[in-house]
Order: structure tokens, then sequence, then C-alpha cells
């Protein structure tokens, strides 16, 4: 709830927080979808999978704010399903990264 409200902060950084998951990243996803202010978001090996991926996915679309993801790391996103949200996303021309990682 805190990231739907936000007015100041601009980088969320959970690297190795492994316990997030997919239920985490959904949560995320929804608070994503209405903030206006994070530029940077790392979640890199927070133990995602591919439906938390895909719900980040959809927020991200969603989102015009967001420059830098990293989602690397996270073994439960398979090959496939990163490259085809990676494809989805630079589709997209109002969703540009200047960084996306998902190795």
């Amino acid at each position: 709830d805190i990231l739907k409200s936000n007015t100041s902060v601009t980088t969320v950084n959970l690297y190795g927080n492994e316990k997030i998951g997919d239920e985490g990243a959904k949560v995320l996803a929804e608070a994503l979808k209405v903030n206006a202010t994070l530029k940077t978001l790392s979640l890199y090996k927070c133990g995602i999978g591919d439906v938390g991926a895909a719900a980040l996915a959809d927020a991200l679309l969603a989102n015009r704010t967001i420059a830098h993801v990293d989602l690397a790391n996270n073994a439960d996103v398979s090959a496939a399903g990163a490259a085809s949200r990676k494809q989805r996303w630079h589709t997209r021309a109002r969703c540009r990264f200047s960084i996306l990682d998902l190795h």
C-alpha cells in the first residue's frame, strides 16, 4: 500500500528477498499500476516465477515512470517466459527502459 500512495521514493531495492515469490510480486504489481514516482525496481533473486513475472509485466506496461527493472536470478522465471516478457515490453512504445535485466 505504501507504493500506491508514494510521492517521493524513486528506488526500491529488494535484492535477495527470496520469500517475495509470486504472491509478493503480484502485490507489488498492483501498486506499480498506480505509482507515478518509482524509477528503479530491483527484484534480483526474489524467488519470483512466471506467474509473478507476468503480473509485473502487466503492471509495467501501465507504469510510465520506471526506467530500470532488475528481475535477474529469479530461477523460477523460465527462459521462454523471460524472453516473451522482454519482447512484449520492448514492443510497446510507451514502455521504455534504460535497463531491463531478466537473466
